[in-house]
């Protein structure tokens, strides 16, 4: 079982550590331990996660580590580089917290709308109320994600991260409320001009993050100084996305989770309806 610390309320404390309930991300189903069912992307599987990490901190009793290895056929259809399995991201389940997985994935559950002290097994699920269903401050889970993560992390900050999703998302429309599509290339260079006059330096450090061929990527955006994300898989790539003070992303819960997490500031596409995800802040949150 991971190590967490916990902040249980007084009366939570009081229990025993066997009364209290095990918190369970149900991530897809069916889910047989070694490998779940298809699922979404790592950005919307992180709700339930970090839900489930925020509950078992405070009511206590004990986080349930989810199957993340899926089956997932259109990445491979469509060439991506990442095939989004996500066996790989977090390490390797202790025997005892593959004993502790079984105990709670064939328990009865109850959902946490109606969660209570005296529940054996809480399960979260879906996106919730997504980043407003969570605490601002994401040290925690941060710190977290970097304990589970099965490779290094980069962890020296930097100016700007640009996150260009290509893969799965829909053909390029700036002025667009909707998540899953593309931005125009020009709206990235004008974005990332901007962030520029915002640092107040003419060639900052900046990373590309993207799903497509990097140096094919770097020569649409026409930026000669971008250097290149750091080998690794979706964790590593999105902690290192979090490690910059300035990110300009794609329209994705991915770019938002590296701003969650970075408390970064985000250079957003007018019109897209980022209230609806988050609540936006006057400081962290600018529209190119």
């Amino acid at each position: 079982m991971i190590s967490i610390d916990t902040q249980a309320p007084s009366a939570t404390q009081q229990q025993p550590q066997s009364a209290l309930p095990y918190h369970i991300p149900i991530l897809s189903k069916p889910d047989l331990g070694f490998l779940r069912a298809p699922g979404p992307g790592l950005g919307n599987l992180l709700f339930p996660i970090a839900r489930a990490f925020e509950g078992q901190r405070q009511i206590g009793g004990t986080f349930v580590m989810p199957t993340m290895r899926q089956i997932k056929i259109g990445p491979v259809l469509r060439f991506e580089r990442d095939k989004r399995t996500y066996g790989e991201i977090f390490r390797p389940r202790s025997s005892r917290e593959m004993a502790i997985w079984a105990r709670a994935i064939t328990a009865a559950k109850v959902s946490e709308v109606h969660a209570a002290q005296s529940a054996k097994v809480i399960a979260y699920s879906g996106m919730a109320d997504q980043f407003r269903a969570l605490p601002d401050d994401s040290s925690s889970f941060r710190a977290f994600l970097h304990q589970t993560s099965r490779y290094p992390v980069l962890e020296a900050r930097y100016d700007i991260a640009i996150h260009f999703r290509k893969g799965d998302f829909v053909a390029p429309a700036e002025s667009h409320a909707r998540q899953s599509v593309q931005l125009p290339v020009g709206w990235y260079r004008k974005a990332y001009d901007q962030a520029r006059d915002w640092l107040g330096k003419d060639q900052p450090n900046a990373i590309l993050f993207t799903d497509g061929n990097p140096v094919a990527t770097a020569d649409e955006l026409g930026i000669d100084t971008l250097a290149f994300e750091p080998p690794g898989n979706a964790l590593t790539s999105l902690l290192a996305m979090s490690q910059a003070k300035v990110l300009i992303p794609s329209r994705s819960t991915f770019s938002l989770w590296a701003q969650y997490l970075g408390k970064s500031t985000a250079f957003w596409p007018k019109g897209f309806d980022l209230g609806q995800y988050k609540h936006l802040s006057a400081s962290h949150d600018r529209w190119v």
